[in-house]
């Protein structure tokens, strides 16, 4: 189960190892991230979608959860007059006003991962919304940036 984890949390969310705590399961999780499919949807992902949408009181729960973060994302994106594309999902597509190369490389050197680019939207960041403190962080490295010019 550890490995089927990793996998699809590799293959949908780009690099989980991170969140891996013993060093053996990092490793192989690490030797495995090379074979990871892009945007994949396995049969082990729709398991879980499915058992998850049986669990209704638990499913409300995270509904509400992720209202209540993008809500917030979105205050933040208002206060720093920024753009953002509306969202129903766990994740917000952010304008940066840059490219999103340079972006990631930021965000990578404050141990921050963001979503990959979306040709044609050079611009855009893809922000999964975390907990709490994953967003104050990276707000506190969003507000690091150089300004531009």
């Amino acid at each position: 189960m550890l490995i089927m984890f990793v996998l699809t949390g590799m293959a949908s969310c780009g690099n989980n190892a991170s969140r891996i705590d013993t060093a053996p399961a990092k490793d192989t999780a690490m030797e495995m991230r090379p074979h990871r499919l892009q945007d994949s949807l396995n049969i082990f992902v729709m398991r879980c979608a499915l058992t998850g949408l049986d669990d209704a009181a638990g499913h409300q729960m995270a509904v509400q959860r992720n209202a209540t973060d993008r809500d917030e994302f979105m205050r933040q994106v208002a206060a720093r007059k920024l753009r953002a594309i509306p969202s129903s999902a766990n994740f917000v597509m952010l304008n940066s006003g840059r490219s999103i190369r340079g972006l990631m490389d930021h965000f990578r050197r404050n141990n921050i991962s963001i979503g990959r680019p979306f040709p044609p939207l050079d611009t855009y960041a893809r922000i999964s919304l975390g907990t709490p403190p994953q967003m104050q962080e990276f707000w506190r490295a969003w507000d690091s940036l150089p300004k531009m010019r």
